[in-house]
Formats: structure tokens, sequence, C-alpha cells
């Protein structure tokens, strides 16, 4: 979501209630005003805010109808919200926790489904030798997208 801390020490939670969003991860900044101020403002939206890797009583995913058909949205904070705001401590469990959601999203109907993840800046410009930024990015995407790649290993929880 990101968009709660576009100004400093403002939030703009009606206007970010006007846009038009089907559903919307929660970012690190929505944590701010803490825990039960988050939930509090995310009933006031018209679309879910998802949290599926940090216990703060919001719902992981959601089904969101689209022409094409019902997609299946599950929503990740940034891996490290816990260092970044108020955000209690990620679970542990937060992949298996990812694979159950994508398997219960397919038992109800749901061809496709989206992982948004609020991973902010993975990345640091650093300078080549000519000066030039150059980014490094970081594996977190690769590691969230993995249970529904096509991995061979016996280790994996199954593709949803």
């Amino acid at each position: 979501m990101g968009a709660a801390h576009s100004l400093p020490d403002a939030r703009p939670w009606k206007d970010i209630a006007e846009l038009p969003i089907s559903a919307a991860a929660v970012g690190n900044h929505e944590f701010d005003g803490g825990v039960s101020t988050l939930r509090t403002r995310a009933k006031s939206l018209p679309f879910p805010l998802l949290c599926a890797n940090v216990d703060v009583g919001l719902p992981g995913c959601a089904v969101v109808d689209t022409v094409v058909g019902p997609v299946g949205v599950i929503g990740l904070t940034h891996p490290h919200s816990q260092r970044l705001s108020q955000a209690p401590q990620p679970v542990d469990d937060w992949s298996e926790r990812v694979n159950e959601l994508a398997r219960s999203l397919r038992r109800q109907g749901v061809r496709w489904t989206v992982a948004l993840l609020h991973d902010g800046a993975a990345w640091w410009p650093q300078r080549s030798g000519t000066g030039a930024p150059v980014g490094t990015r970081s594996d977190r995407l690769a590691q969230i997208t993995c249970p529904w790649g096509s991995r061979s290993t016996s280790s994996s929880a199954g593709t949803p």
C-alpha cells in the first residue's frame, strides 16, 4: 500500500479509501500508528487490507472478482517491518502459510493467484566504475514466488 505514508505525519486513509483498489498488502508505514490503529483504519477501507506474514488480525488473502473470473490475492508486508515500524515480528512459517492460502484459494475456485509483496526498496543504488548507479536486487521475490515455480524437489510444499 505505502500510500498511507505519502506525507510526513499525515495518513491520508480517507483519500486511499476513494482509490479504485481491489485489495492491498500492508506496508511497513501502515504500522506507524500501532497495530490497533492499523486494524481500525483497515475496517474503514472498502477493500481488504491483507497481511499473511504478520499476525495482526487482518486477513492473509482475498478473492477479487474480475472480468476473467475470480483472482486470489495474498498480501505480504515487508519482511523486516518490525525493524522499520511498530510491526510485530513476522511469523516463521510464512512460506508454508502462503502455500496453504494459495491451496485454499484454489479450492474456492480461483484459477489465478497473485502475491502482493510490500518490499519497499529491496536494493540500494551503488556506483559502477563509470559513476552510474547500479541496483543490486534482493532474492526475496524469488523466495516468495518459488512455491509456484517449477521445482522438482520433494521438500517443496507442492504446487497449489
